[in-house]
C-alpha cells in the first residue's frame, strides 16, 4: 500500500489549492533500508536512505508522468526506474521500499514493497519501480 503522509498531503493541496508554495520540483526517487511501514503523520526522518554498493536516488522528470482522470484518477510513470547495484549496500544492507521527496525534502509518498522484504542488494541486484500515485477520496 502506497501511503502520503500528512506532510505531503497538505504539500500537495497547498500547491493545488495555490495557496502558498507546496510541492516544489525537482522530485527525487529513493530507496529505504530500515524496517519501516509508511503512515499518514511519517516525516523524511523517519526512512534511512540506502548508502554504498553503487547506490545513487533517481531525479523524476515529470514530463514523464501521464495523469489520467477518473474513478480513481492516477498518476503514473511512463517507465520503470532502474537501481542497479555494483556490490553490498552499507549496514543495515537491505531495502525495504521507496520514497519520494521533493526539492525541499518534503516527504511526498512512500511505499513498502510487498513480501519477501528486505531484499539484502549485492552485485549485480537490480530494483525497478514504477512509481504510480491513485487519487480518490471517501466520503
Amino acid at each position: 500500500m502506497i501511503v502520503i503522509p500528512s506532510v505531503g498531503m497538505v504539500a500537495a493541496l497547498r500547491s493545488i489549492l495555490n495557496k502558498v508554495s507546496g510541492l516544489q520540483e525537482p522530485f527525487t526517487l529513493k530507496l529505504y533500508s530500515n524496517n519501516r511501514t509508511p503512515a499518514n503523520n511519517d516525516v523524511i526522518g523517519d526512512y534511512t536512505e540506502v548508502s554504498g554498493g553503487g547506490y545513487a536516488d533517481i531525479d523524476l522528470d515529470t514530463d514523464d508522468i501521464t495523469v489520467t482522470a477518473g474513478a480513481p484518477s492516477v498518476a503514473l510513470y511512463d517507465s520503470f526506474l532502474t537501481f542497479t547495484f555494483t556490490g553490498a549496500t552499507d549496514a543495515p544492507g537491505t531495502v525495504y521500499g521507496y520514497y519520494i521527496i521533493d526539492v525541499n525534502n518534503v516527504l511526498f509518498i512512500a511505499e513498502r514493497f510487498p513480501d519477501p522484504v528486505p531484499f539484502t542488494p549485492n552485485n549485480g541486484s537490480i530494483i525497478r519501480v514504477k512509481p504510480r500515485i491513485t487519487g480518490t477520496y471517501e466520503v
